[in-house]
């Protein structure tokens, strides 16, 4: 599900979708790679969006080499955002709990923070508000209060280094190494 968004040249983006830079159609559930085989593996913002997580963490596990890197990134308080499905959401013990198996914990951390959370549904309850169940009216408001409500999101550089600012953070990432 790596979208678009070129990460560096030695990256290969792979999506069910040909997106510009995208180097390999394949599904997360199968992937094209040999046993084995893999350095490294991100996944960032997918298992909310397919229907079984477990499948694709298992596909992670049989194409990445034994001590190999994952980078796994999940929401947490964040609304519906079908692509095209949506499906589910992770708190950081939920997170550790979900990877524990196959993989050794490098880091577990905030990748969005509480205030990002906040604003994030902000937005979308103002842009409702606006847009009297008009579709075009509810898009132009969320872009507007997404543009003008995006400095707030630095409260997160202090916040987010709160303790327990996890317990309403918008999502968390995980790093880890293969058992």
């Amino acid at each position: 599900g790596s979208g678009p968004q070129i990460l560096r040249e030695d990256v290969w983006n792979v999506d069910i979708v040909s997106y510009p830079g995208v180097k390999i159609i394949a599904l997360a559930e199968s992937l094209p790679f040999l046993d084995h085989s893999v350095d490294a593996l991100i996944c960032d913002n997918l298992l909310e969006h397919v229907k079984n997580p477990a499948t694709v963490l298992k596909e992670i596990e049989r194409v990445l080499k034994k001590d190999g890197l994952v980078y796994v990134g999940t929401p947490f308080m964040i609304g519906f955002h079908s692509s095209p499905n949506d499906y589910y959401r992770w708190t950081h013990e939920g997170l550790r709990e979900l990877l524990s198996s196959a993989f050794i914990e490098q880091e577990l951390n905030l990748q969005y923070g509480p205030t990002a959370a906040t604003m994030y549904m902000m937005c979308n309850w103002l842009a409702l508000l606006l847009s009297f169940n008009v579709q075009i009216l509810y898009e132009f408001w969320l872009i507007i209060f997404m543009i003008l409500l995006a400095p707030v999101k630095l409260l997160d550089l202090v916040v987010g280094k709160f303790s327990f600012a996890k317990g309403i953070a918008l999502g968390f990432y995980y790093i880890g190494r293969k058992k």
